[in-house]
């Protein structure tokens, strides 16, 4: 009987861990992740963003948070479509937004990796807008 208990007991918990993760987006296919952890960053909740996000990504993240520490956020993405591919350990979401003004749409390609059976978000290589490039480096070569 003390056995059968357990059994019931270890089922249970099982059961439980596995529910609470299908419901946590952060272990969420990738066009999930990108979805929710885009919500996050538009509202300013970078320590959350930090959970699905590489070591590289959450360097840049605390940047963001210091630098938008008290700020109310103004920013709300709005999806038009996501369109991911995987391949082994990777993914790459293609997404296209609508502007905030309403004016148009813009995309952009989203690099995930997988680790721990979690897809994170991974900005290594990615540039924002203002930033200088490396002269010389492949990126900026294009632009010439």
């Amino acid at each position: 009987m003390k056995l059968f208990t357990s059994g019931v007991l270890l089922s249970a918990v099982l059961l439980f861990s596995c529910q609470s993760r299908s419901k946590d987006p952060a272990y969420g296919p990738p066009d999930v992740v990108v979805r929710e952890w885009q919500r996050l960053v538009d509202n300013n909740h970078f320590k959350e963003a930090m959970k699905m996000s590489t070591a590289v990504t959450r360097e840049r993240l605390d940047a963001y948070a210091r630098a938008f520490e008290g700020e109310k956020a103004e920013v709300s993405t709005k999806f038009v479509s996501i369109s991911c591919r995987e391949e082994g350990n990777e993914a790459f979401c293609k997404c296209v937004m609508q502007a905030e003004s309403g004016a148009g749409t813009y995309e952009d390609e989203v690099h995930l990796l997988k680790q721990d059976d979690r897809w994170l978000i991974e900005m290594e290589g990615f540039v924002e807008e203002g930033e200088d490039m490396e002269p010389g480096s492949e990126e900026s070569k294009g632009d010439l």
